[in-house]
């Protein structure tokens, strides 16, 4: 247990610090940290559904800051910034995880 916290405060670093970076691709997730495919894939599973379930947690949470940060933004805009492909995106992946 203490090693899926380890890892995902590395993968949560490793993002937060890499805004430019593809989210959607679990590969480079597994390239920047010391542990397997199969244990980081397990790990996002069990604690959050999934991979992309995870992203969109962070995207979502950076949307909000955005916002907050630039009150004037469009959505659409906020999407983008965020990490979305767009606003629609946006909004499933909020309807998805407010069902969770």
């Amino acid at each position: 247990m203490v090693y899926a916290g380890i890892a995902m405060w590395q993968v949560w670093l490793w993002m937060n610090k890499s805004r430019d970076v593809n989210y959607s691709n679990p590969e480079q997730v597994v390239e920047r940290c010391s542990f397997s495919r199969s244990y980081v894939s397990r790990v996002f599973t069990d604690r959050f559904g999934g991979f992309s379930d995870y992203v969109n947690g962070l995207r979502l949470k950076y949307y909000d800051h955005y916002m907050s940060q630039h009150p004037n933004a469009t959505g659409e805009a906020a999407s983008e910034a965020s990490g979305f492909t767009s606003y629609r995106a946006y909004s499933r992946a909020k309807e998805r995880l407010a069902a969770r």
